[in-house]
């Protein structure tokens, strides 16, 4: 990886926020989805199915889809695929008929593992930054996320899209909203 791969290239930078946003967050996270792929031949998505399965485990299937934001059926062929690789077993809740996902010794080994790779990349991104850019970055995207769920919230038309591209019943009102909510 050459130089230019290091640094933010200032004279690409998109207008949008959240364009922005999911740039420096792919930059981020770039170093830990090769390794993970590299020494795992796993993706990010994988790693947070086990992350989540650890956390909530024995879990139903329709249950991990919520958590990671993603439909039932990718998410089903994603636990398939990792039961066939030995890192997730299944079985059923007692007196329930939904399948009931855990991890298994190997899972759990190889989440450890992907997780210590994503500790140690983010203790050396954040040894490069500041404690006060640190403390601002994390209130700003605190603010940002609180921001889109207000928005989210209070649009009448939530998912619906217009010909502008934003939802139906936002553009109208966007600029009052945010006024409102930053006088918060």
């Amino acid at each position: 990886m050459n130089d230019q791969h290091h640094f933010f290239d200032h004279s690409e930078v998109p207008e949008s926020l959240s364009d922005r946003l999911i740039l420096a967050s792919e930059a981020v996270v770039r170093y830990r989805i090769a390794a993970y792929r590299d020494r795992f031949d796993l993706t990010e998505i994988h790693y947070r199915l086990l992350t989540q399965v650890a956390q909530h485990s024995p879990i139903t299937l329709g249950h991990l889809a919520r958590l990671v934001n993603r439909d039932c059926a990718q998410i089903s062929r994603m636990v398939k695929a990792l039961i066939a690789r030995g890192l997730l077993a299944n079985g059923r809740l007692p007196g329930k008929q939904a399948m009931a996902i855990k991890l298994t010794s190997v899972g759990r080994e190889i989440h450890r593992q992907m997780a210590r790779i994503g500790l140690d990349w983010e203790i050396a991104v954040e040894s490069l930054i500041s404690p006060e850019e640190i403390a601002m970055a994390s209130t700003a995207m605190e603010r940002l996320y609180d921001a889109a769920r207000h928005v989210l919230h209070d649009d009448p038309h939530e998912g619906r899209v217009g010909k502008d591209g934003l939802g139906v019943g936002y553009a109208a009102t966007a600029d009052a909203r945010l006024a409102a909510f930053a006088a918060q």
